[in-house]
């Protein structure tokens, strides 16, 4: 269980300035926090941020929640190790929890809210710029990405009760590839491929192939089309919670398709394309996960 440390819910008192922008700048810099990040173990993990988290684990996927960093390891059986798939430092939780412990050892006290435009600032003034890679129609929040850390932010774009203004960053994730941010450039498909993937959870295997078959686009398209087809679920999994078993399912199965059919083979560092899937095959575990999640979450939002 969650104790007093990285992770104590605090029951009163106002939003406060943040403090200091070091840790966030760090991370969306750098792609790490207090040293690990995609390239690290579980053990690792827990040495650089502690014991007190809460798991979730299956064969093949594990998550562990640090209250304000939630990580993601997946492998392909027992006989292999953990391989980190993501990290999410989840940023509306300022507004509910205290933080403590290493981070605040190593940066100081943390307030009730970032501002994205603060933030925004300290990274330009440091010679970094963000690059929006959502298309004005995207409700509810708005992803900025930078390149050279494989970093998204998610920022909301509405209020969300009284704890979260528009303007304040939601969620800061690793890894977001060159590859998905390609694929979100697809906009004006969107809404096309939402409807058709809620066709699709509707339909059989072989009915789904035949949705499949019909609907691939010339070869030097297929596989921004497939990674927009996974974008397009990693939103229905945000804004349709009660119908996240029946998306993921749907996820698996389209990995598997793509996959078996060369469409998402074609990463240029095999490392790249690794994490791709181990990314996406972690997701399952969200939901095993969900049930002993302490948080309260906050709808259409990463």
């Amino acid at each position: 269980m969650l104790g007093g440390g990285v992770w104590s819910r605090r029951l009163h008192g106002k939003a406060c300035r943040v403090a200091d922008l070091d840790f966030f700048v760090d991370v969306v810099v750098s792609g790490a926090l207090l040293g690990v990040g995609l390239a690290d173990s579980p053990d690792d993990v827990a040495r650089a941020l502690g014991s007190d988290l809460a798991e979730g684990c299956d064969r093949v996927a594990m998550r562990r929640d640090y209250g304000l960093v939630e990580f993601y390891w997946a492998r392909r059986d027992r006989s292999h190790p953990w391989h980190a798939s993501s990290f999410t430092v989840q940023v509306h939780r300022l507004a509910s929890i205290d933080v403590t412990g290493a981070l605040v050892q190593r940066y100081g006290p943390f307030g009730r809210q970032l501002r994205f435009a603060r933030l925004n600032a300290e990274l330009e003034r440091l010679g970094y710029q963000l690059e929006k890679i959502t298309q004005e129609a995207d409700a509810g929040y708005r992803l900025y990405w930078l390149a050279e850390s494989r970093m998204s932010l998610a920022v909301a774009t509405t209020p969300h009760g009284e704890l979260i203004d528009a303007g304040d960053v939601w969620s800061i994730s690793a890894p977001h590839l060159p590859e998905t941010v390609s694929a979100a450039g697809l906009g004006e498909q969107r809404q096309a491929i939402k409807d058709g993937l809620t066709h699709l959870l509707r339909l059989g295997h072989s009915q789904r192939r035949d949705w499949l078959d019909r609907r691939q686009p010339a070869p030097r398209e297929r596989v921004n089309w497939w990674l927009h087809l996974l974008l397009v679920i990693d939103q229905q999994l945000r804004h349709q919670p009660s119908r996240r078993p029946d998306w993921v399912a749907l996820k698996l199965w389209l990995l598997h398709q793509g996959q078996a059919l060369g469409c998402l083979h074609r990463s240029r560092e095999r490392r790249e394309d690794g994490v791709l899937r181990n990314r996406h095959a972690a997701r399952g575990c969200r939901v095993a996960g969900a049930a002993a999640d302490r948080r309260q979450r906050r709808p259409g939002l990463p």
